[in-house]
């Protein structure tokens, strides 16, 4: 009897597995579309650049040997390649999202405003961005925005969370360095674990707004060709649940590569 039940069973999962098979990829199909249309897969190159930027700093380099800087580079390159990164982010939204809201989430990237952000954010993680925006920190004349202007993009990056992000990658980035530097370097060269944690600590304890000035320059640059209007409407846009929705799923895929390391 109890064979009998056990059959029964298992019949009816294999008969259910076709179906259930076929949702899955629609599904990462609609997660697929989503990371293309919103501009995110070209953010996957985001956190090996943060780290191999930390690897380049003169007192890194004094500090290691060719050799240690080569397997520091090849394991972060590793651990944190963005077709890596991807599968990690793509797991986590299949998770968080059913197919009718990867549907309305890919809907609202159909939008004219949407699409002109998306060309925005692609260049706004490329190398040539990142070198522009360095000038444009030291360019003060660049800066004079309006009042207004500015608390527009101040909402902005309220409604994107990019200043609760950045702390999140800083945070991130301090643990692989450190990860990574326990796995490559000779123990007389490694950092101590008190000296991680304390570091760790104290960026933990400050707020999230510490990160708000730097982030209000770059703001200032990246979207300096959207007019006010169109601002006001991508924070509206921003502040969408689904759009917040995939954001954190998105930066819980980030943050579960650099575990890895």
């Amino acid at each position: 009897m109890k064979s009998g039940l056990f059959i029964f069973f298992l019949l009816l999962c294999l008969t259910a597995s076709p179906g259930t098979q076929k949702s899955q990829t629609q599904k990462l199909s609609l997660v697929e579309n989503y990371l293309e249309s919103s501009g995110m897969e070209k953010n996957f190159s985001v956190p090996n650049l943060i780290l191999q930027k930390h690897l380049s700093s003169p007192i890194l380099k004094a500090k290691f040997s060719t050799q240690e800087q080569e397997k520091l580079i090849s394991l972060f390159e590793n651990r944190l390649n963005p077709e890596r990164i991807e599968e990690y982010v793509k797991a986590e939204l299949l998770n968080s999202f059913t197919a009718s809201e990867l549907k309305e989430l890919n809907r609202l990237y159909e939008k004219d405003l949407m699409k002109k952000l998306k060309s925005i954010e692609e260049y706004y993680s490329s190398d040539e961005a990142l070198e522009k925006a360095e000038l444009f920190f030291k360019d003060k004349q660049n800066l004079k925005n309006s009042s207004a202007r500015l608390t527009l993009l101040e909402q902005l990056i309220a409604a994107q969370e990019a200043d609760i992000m950045a702390k999140e990658l800083t945070l991130e980035s301090i643990k692989g360095l450190h990860k990574g530097f326990k796995k490559v370097l000779p123990k007389e060269k490694r950092v101590s674990d008190d000296k991680a944690n304390l570091a760790v600590e104290l960026i933990s304890k400050n707020p999230a707004s510490r990160f708000r000035n730097t982030l209000l320059i770059r703001y200032q640059y990246s979207y300096r060709d959207l007019s006010d209007l169109e601002l006001k409407n991508l924070i509206k846009l921003s502040n969408n649940i689904l759009i917040r929705k995939a954001r954190q799923a998105s930066m819980s895929g980030i943050k579960k590569a650099f575990l890895t390391i």
